[in-house]
């Protein structure tokens, strides 16, 4: 399991995240880490660069976790926490942070063409479970079964 970095200002947040994070099988570490979890968000900033990073954000933060996105940082955790919010973007922030390292510089195919590939990659991972598939990629059910149903896929093993 990935390593986490939790830099946390309210201790009361960072007793729950960190209890959460360690049911779920996460080590939770104070150096070198594989992701970073923070509330303070100029923090953040500052490792969105070099370090897959998740910003905490309360219902009015929202629009400022927004801005942080757009600015390099992966996607935010939704206080009050949900059980299996925080393992998951966890697991989608790394596996983006691992297909941008990835990722080819001038493309020859089109998003559309490689998001084909890459669920189509994954449904045959998952033995064309749609469940285990969807939680593989990080999206829901039903946004797999549209994106399934877009690309003319039919429900056969190939």
């Amino acid at each position: 399991m990935p390593r986490v970095k939790l830099y946390i200002q309210q201790p009361r947040n960072e007793f729950t995240l960190k209890t959460l994070l360690e049911a779920h099988g996460y080590a939770v570490v104070t150096d070198i880490a594989d992701i970073l979890i923070t509330d303070d968000y100029t923090y953040a900033l500052k490792y969105a660069n070099s370090l897959p990073t998740l910003v905490l954000a309360t219902a009015q933060q929202i629009p400022q976790a927004v801005e942080l996105m757009k600015q390099g940082v992966y996607g935010y955790i939704f206080i009050p926490f949900q059980p299996n919010e925080a393992s998951m973007m966890i697991e989608r922030a790394l596996g983006l942070w691992n297909a941008g390292k990835n990722f080819p510089k001038n493309p020859s195919k089109s998003l559309i063409e490689m998001e084909k590939e890459i669920i189509l990659k994954t449904l045959a991972e998952c033995h064309y479970s749609r469940t285990k598939t969807a939680q593989k990629l990080g999206i829901g059910r039903n946004t797999l079964w549209r994106k399934l149903k877009k690309i003319n896929f039919e429900n056969k093993k190939q």
